[in-house]
């Protein structure tokens, strides 16, 4: 398990490295039929059917799964992205998070055991979903709306939360020595549901 400081330039060689080695032959399966949700091509994940799941297999903490994707989209009704067998996932991101319709993300799992690294593209959670999770993406715009629920971490460039959309910090995070991302509070405002969104954050 690595536990410096993650930095944008640590986390390029990373992804890197994980294009080359990880564990997408193996580890992702599904219970679509008919077709694969992963296509092992443009090496992205795609679910657009109802009541699908998708399966990550975990590794262990000091040797997770890498998974490296260029695109994550769960737009099927109650569509699942879940870690089984349970253990840790890491998942280097080289394009858009897209998860909506009640669609959910690693909800019986903890944030820290599904870790996104994120470079290019931006992230879109809306329509009464939930996501476990500790998300770094510094460059992307993010939106959480519509009374979807992130619980974890969550660094981006743009952060909207609108209609609801809410967000927990878990302190567990905060606890464990592999170190995800280091946050600094400066100073904060509170801001009224109605106030606008700030300036380049996607609707």
């Amino acid at each position: 398990a690595k536990s410096e400081r993650r930095t944008p330039l640590a986390i390029a060689a990373e992804m890197a490295d994980a294009i080359i080695t990880n564990d997408n032959a193996t580890g992702i399966s599904d219970n679509i039929g008919g077709r694969a949700a992963y296509d092992p091509v443009t090496k992205s994940i795609s679910v657009f059917e109802n009541n699908k799941v998708v399966r990550l297999a975990g590794g262990s903490a000091d040797d997770p799964n890498i998974y490296y994707l260029t695109g994550i989209s769960l737009t099927g009704n109650n569509c699942d992205l879940v870690v089984q067998p349970p253990g840790e996932v890491v998942v280097y991101l080289e394009g858009d998070f897209i998860v909506n319709n009640s669609g959910s993300v690693n909800v019986s799992g903890t944030p820290f055991n599904f870790k996104v690294f994120q470079r290019g593209g931006n992230i879109l959670f809306d329509n009464a979903g939930t996501i476990h999770a500790a998300i770094f993406a510094p460059f992307s715009n993010i939106v959480v709306r519509n009374t979807f629920e992130m619980g974890g971490s969550l660094v981006g460039n743009n952060v909207t939360m609108r209609n609801s959309g809410t967000f927990y910090y878990d302190e567990d995070l905060g606890r464990r020595q592999n170190r995800i991302h280091d946050v600094t509070v400066y100073g904060w405002l509170e801001v009224a549901a109605t106030d606008a969104a700030p300036v380049g954050a996607t609707p």
